[in-house]
């Protein structure tokens, strides 16, 4: 006769389980139609609490994976904070593009047209983006352009940048580096 302890509840939640290795040889030795029914029957006889344990586990799971089922996808946040962790695009009429990171601080990185990086502070003003540049060289004027309020990643809208040539505007999933 060998004790066995359960392996997550350990000792101190469950009483040893003797198992009779004789009686669980014969219980799986199939002979007849009814083979699979009286192997079932035997197994439940050497210990009646695996049929609790059965049930228990049958309902935990149909809990687990009935809850999981009626759980909706997060949703896709709109407006100023679709933008932290992704990319905004601004594409120029000489085909060439402007990336700008916003992050939750009020701090941005962009890298211009041109490839020059540049950084300073956003701030919201309504439905418009407000960026004052600090670095390289620091500006006393802010550039405003409209941002979405109801848009998210995959936004697409047009503006017009500080010149007032006219870009197309797009948040980009991810941070996409030039």
């Amino acid at each position: 006769m060998v004790v066995h302890r359960h392996p997550l509840r350990g000792p101190a939640w469950s009483a040893p389980v003797h198992v009779n290795r004789a009686r669980c040889r014969a219980a799986f030795r199939p002979s007849g139609a009814d083979s699979w029914v009286s192997a079932f029957k035997s197994v439940m006889r050497l210990r009646p609490s695996v049929l609790g344990l059965a049930r228990t586990s049958a309902a935990a799971y149909a809990a687990f994976f009935g809850l999981n089922a009626q759980a909706a996808p997060p949703a896709e946040p709109k407006g100023i904070t679709a933008a932290f962790g992704n990319t905004i695009k601004a594409l120029y009429p000489d085909g060439k593009h402007q990336r700008i990171w916003l992050k939750p601080d009020g701090t941005w990185d962009a890298v211009g047209r041109r490839g020059k990086a540049t950084s300073g502070k956003w701030t919201q003003k309504g439905d418009k983006v407000c960026l004052r540049q600090s670095r390289p060289i620091p500006i006393p004027i802010s550039y405003c352009t409209d941002f979405p309020t109801d848009g998210g990643v995959g936004a697409v809208w047009t503006g017009k940048d500080m010149a007032g040539e006219p870009i197309r505007i797009t948040v980009v999933r991810g941070i996409e580096r030039p």
